[in-house]
């Protein structure tokens, strides 16, 4: 099932499909989350235009990524921190090889 969100002033869609990222709401016909487009605006500080340009993407369908997060904050909020928990717990299962290799170079 093809869940699609569109703002009625922009005529870009929002999709979730189970077999594009997870099923996480994307942009339509690309891999780019709503997810993804809320941690450079939010966290990083990027302007809508900037993550325009990263991603070579039309300013309205940024506008229509932050109004989708804003309509279902809880949702994208919970997926972010639900990436950040599962990226923190296989950095402690599989440390970097970079970091394995200067641990052990120092304590030789």
């Amino acid at each position: 099932m093809l869940d699609i969100y569109m703002n009625s002033s922009v005529e870009t869609y929002i999709v979730s499909s189970p077999d594009v990222r997870f099923g996480k709401p994307h942009i339509s016909g690309r891999r780019v989350t709503v997810a993804d487009i809320v941690l450079q605006y939010n966290r990083l500080g990027f302007s809508p235009e900037e993550i325009a340009v990263d991603y070579d993407l039309p300013l309205a369908t940024i506008h229509s990524a932050l109004s989708y997060y804003y309509a279902h904050r809880e949702e994208i909020e919970q997926s972010i921190s639900s990436n950040a928990e599962a990226l923190a717990n296989l950095a402690r299962e599989r440390p970097s090889v970079i970091e394995k290799t200067a641990s052990e170079l120092a304590e030789a």
